[in-house]
């Protein structure tokens, strides 16, 4: 498996993705953790037949050793994807004083 090593820095995201597209990358990141945790379910129970069967289970272990490796890649881009989207939220609204009562106004 060819492990994408790629870190997203919050600058570019934050200054050429939009907030929809910031959105939609996140979204996917977190549907490909889900897809590789499936990924490392099947691999442990195709270990353990291998093992019961008494054939090698190394291929496993490198699978999974692999797929530990990417989750890491993963949840620093998630991360920079959520604190991203914190700068968007905090940029929809101002802080405006109007006879002398403080209002949040949306900015959208």
């Amino acid at each position: 498996m060819k492990v994408e090593t790629t870190v997203l820095k919050l600058e570019e995201v934050f200054g050429v993705l939009s907030h929809a597209q910031t959105f939609e990358l996140i979204t996917n990141l977190k549907k490909s953790k889900k897809d590789l945790d499936y990924i490392v379910e099947i691999t442990k129970i195709k270990m353990a037949h291998d093992i019961s069967e008494g054939n090698d289970a190394s291929e496993g272990f490198e699978i999974i050793k692999d797929v530990d490796l990417q989750m890491i890649f993963l949840n620093a881009n998630i991360d920079v994807l959520e604190t991203a989207l914190m700068c968007y939220e905090t940029k929809i609204f101002e802080k405006r004083t109007f006879n002398n009562l403080p209002f949040n106004i949306g900015l959208n």
